[in-house]
């Protein structure tokens, strides 16, 4: 759902830090979500524009384009790093730019990112809005792609793997 608590705008140097104070608007909005039924919430900015999800960053993805929040008021994510990198190596477009809600709502598919989760698709928005190309579309392809990565069978990403010797 999309919450009615607004994300803060952040100096830059908190941006990148994961600070407990910063995350009280996400507890609020998790609650608000989990109280109404809901899995997440979604974020706003003070402007209006979708900044991220409780504990993940947002992604949509409309006619082939992947989009994400610009990262003035996001969490810089692992996660989102990895996905974007690995769309463009499939040759897709990826901008950083500000989503209005109408821009979500008008998407073909969205998923959210964190390290936790890996790639996780959305499938409504306020019980309104349901991404049916989530279960074979791209999010499917980079989900996929992304799970191959982190098992170990992608040699072309192993550098992003750590092993430990036992």
């Amino acid at each position: 759902m999309i919450s009615k608590t607004v994300r803060n705008l952040w100096p830059d140097v908190l941006i990148k830090a994961k600070i407990s104070g910063k995350y009280l608007a996400s507890v609020i909005a998790r609650r608000e979500a989990e109280n109404n039924g809901f899995d997440d919430a979604l974020l706003l900015d003070s402007p209006g524009n979708v900044s991220e999800a409780t504990s993940s960053n947002i992604f949509i993805i409309k006619s082939g384009v992947i989009k994400t929040p610009r990262r003035e008021n996001t969490l810089n994510g692992i996660t989102q790093n990895s996905v974007m990198r690995i769309a463009k190596d499939f040759g897709y477009s990826v901008a950083e730019e500000d989503i209005k809600v109408e821009d979500l709502l008008d998407a073909d598919e969205a998923f959210l990112t964190n390290t936790a989760a890996g790639i996780v698709p959305i499938s409504s928005i306020d019980s309104k809005k349901v991404f049916e190309r989530n279960k074979e579309g791209l999010v499917k392809i980079l989900r996929d792609k992304y799970v191959n990565i982190i098992t170990g069978k992608d040699p072309k990403y192993q550098e992003w793997l750590s092993y430990v010797r036992i």
